[in-house]
């Protein structure tokens, strides 16, 4: 059974070496130290019933508006719902109203979960990323009709 909630401190080795397997340029352990021990940061993560960390999903939330940054799965974990578990539990979070992000216009994949999580497009950012050079395509979720809100 695969449980979902905001992640611990202790689990930043476990994110950093995910980041690794899943990026062409992963974040360091420090720089997703220094994130979450923003204030204003959101860390959320899946663990297997044995208490492995499996998925994490990274962001920020300032007044109620915010932004995922990174959002990656173990790659044997891949394709079992655990990023989509993670961004509807965004979704839910009290002091979310809005969120943000930026992905890849190649990621079909991703572009798809987010567009099952009710993302629409709302703008492009030419040449945004690197490694290679690619652009981003910005989408933006409010809650709507067919939505529902939990109390976290």
């Amino acid at each position: 059974m695969v449980q979902l909630k905001r992640m611990s401190r202790a689990d930043i080795p476990a994110v950093a070496e995910i980041e690794k397997l899943s990026f062409a340029d992963p974040w360091s352990e420090q720089t997703i130290a220094d994130s979450f021990d923003n204030e204003n940061s959101i860390w959320l993560a899946g663990y297997e019933s044995d208490g492995t960390l499996t998925s994490y999903l990274g962001g920020v939330c300032v007044a109620g508006e915010a932004e995922i940054y990174r959002v990656a799965c173990h790659p044997d974990k891949r394709r079992g719902g655990f990023a989509e578990g993670l961004v509807l539990l965004m979704e839910a979070l009290e002091e979310v109203e809005t969120i943000y992000l930026e992905v890849r216009a190649s990621n079909a994949p991703a572009r798809a979960l987010y567009e099952k999580c009710w993302f629409e497009v709302c703008g492009e950012r030419r040449a945004y990323y690197e490694n290679p050079t690619e652009d981003a395509i910005l989408m933006r979720w409010e809650p709507g009709e067919g939505q529902h809100r939990c109390e976290s």
